[in-house]
This record gives C-alpha cells, sequence and structure tokens, in this order.
C-alpha cells in the first residue's frame, strides 16, 4: 500500500518511479525465528537485482 501511495504522487507530480519489494521471511513455513536468515536473503537479492537494472541503461 506505500508503494501505491508513492506510485500516485509521483504520478500526480509527473516523476518517474519504481517500487522494489522483498519478502523477508520463507513463505514456504513462515516462522518468526528465520526472519534475521531471510532478510539478509532478502537484501542481497534486492541490491543484486537494482545493480542489474542500473546497468540497463
Amino acid at each position: 500500500m506505500q508503494g501505491a501511495a508513492v506510485g500516485h504522487v509521483c504520478y500526480m507530480n509527473k516523476v518517474p518511479f519504481a517500487i522494489v519489494r522483498s519478502i523477508s521471511d520463507d513463505f514456504k513455513f513462515n516462522k518468526a525465528e528465520n526472519y534475521e536468515e531471510f532478510k539478509e536473503l532478502a537484501a542481497d537479492r534486492t541490491v543484486k537485482a537494482l545493480k542489474k537494472f542500473i546497468q540497463m541503461d
């Protein structure tokens, strides 16, 4: 929902934008104790994807 709010404001002000979201928990088991492990994995994968996206210019 936060992404939609950012998108709406950017659209209304004619500002280009992109929203990237990461999932930081284990969707298969959804255990709270896995949060620490998966937040690192989600952050690493997000950075990797953003680097590839930026290089596409």
